[in-house]
Order: C-alpha cells, then structure tokens, then sequence
C-alpha cells in the first residue's frame, strides 16, 4: 500500500484497490472494524476518481455492506446495499452475473432488517443470473438467503425447506477450499 501511495498519490484508483483488499482480509480475520477503516478509504477514493457509477464503487460498497452486516450495522449496510446496486446497474448489462453479487447482499441486507418480504425479488433474480454449471456452490449464498426470506415473510414455508435442503446439499458437495 505504501508504494502504491507513494508512487501514485493516495488517491489514486490502485491503492484504492490494495485498501479493498486488505479491508476484505481483516474481514475474513473478523477485524470488521479495521476492515470498515480500509474498504471505506477504499470507496471514497473510488468514487472520487470514477464517480458514482462504476463496477469499482459498487463492488466497494458491497463489500462495506459485508462489514456492516457484521457490525451489527444492518440498517446502514442496507442504504449501502442499495447504493451499491444502483451503481452497479449504471455500469453493468442487466445480465451481467457479477450484478448477483450486489443484489445477493442487498437481500442478504434486507433479511437482517427483517424485511423478508422485500428480500425475496432481489434474491431471486440473484439466482438466476448466478445459474453457471462452472460454479453451483455460488448459488448456496443466495439460496439460504432466499430460505429465510420466504421462511420470514411467512410466504411459502415448504420451498423454503427445499431451498435451503438445496443450499446444504450443493455445500457438501462443493470441494473444500
């Protein structure tokens, strides 16, 4: 990161990316604090050089979503999750898989606040866009998501046990990393 900063500035869209990353690794090593610290820097800078409409800034607040969430901080990650969204359809085909991926934290956003009701649309059509042979586990994220949603919204209780029995089997069988 110094090199980056120093060579670059800090304000500079490559140390955004090293910030990303190291915010993305304190996170996996249950730093979420530190790891808010480093993937905010991040997105600011992001936005400052891009914008607010660019796959850079909502992969950013997508991630500050993740830290959010494990913060306890399920309302503001929601109000990211949206912004992230919003960003990504700006700069992406509305068939583009990586939109899975923001509208798969956007529901999981929307089911920590207990609005299952709403979680189910954006998880859903996470689901479809992630349906690759290459990758089924990737599909496992969204489907317990949507199992709690439509268990929580009290909409359709059996294929909620079927998505999540889908879920646990598509994780068992997934290699280990």
């Amino acid at each position: 990161l110094q090199i980056y900063e120093r060579t670059l500035g800090p304000a500079h869209p490559r140390a955004a990316a090293v910030l990303g990353n190291l915010g993305d690794s304190l996170l996996s090593m249950a730093q979420p604090r530190k790891a808010r610290e480093y993937t905010q820097r991040a997105a600011d800078i992001f936005r400052a050089a891009y914008g607010p409409s660019h796959p850079d800034v909502a992969m950013a607040l997508t991630n500050l979503v993740a830290t959010d969430l494990a913060l306890g901080e399920p309302r503001r990650a929601l109000g990211l999750a949206r912004e992230a969204l919003a960003s990504a359809e700006a700069s992406m085909e509305a068939t583009n898989p990586i939109l899975a991926y923001h509208l798969t934290s956007l529901g999981g956003a929307l089911v920590a606040c207990e609005q299952f009701d709403l979680a189910i649309a954006p998880l859903e059509r996470a689901l479809r866009l992630r349906q690759s042979p290459n990758d089924p586990a990737m599909l496992a994220e969204p489907e317990l998501l949507l199992a709690r949603a439509l268990w929580g919204a009290r909409r359709d209780r059996p294929r909620a046990v079927a998505v999540a029995e889908q879920a646990r089997d598509r994780m068992a069988s997934a290699p280990a990393d």
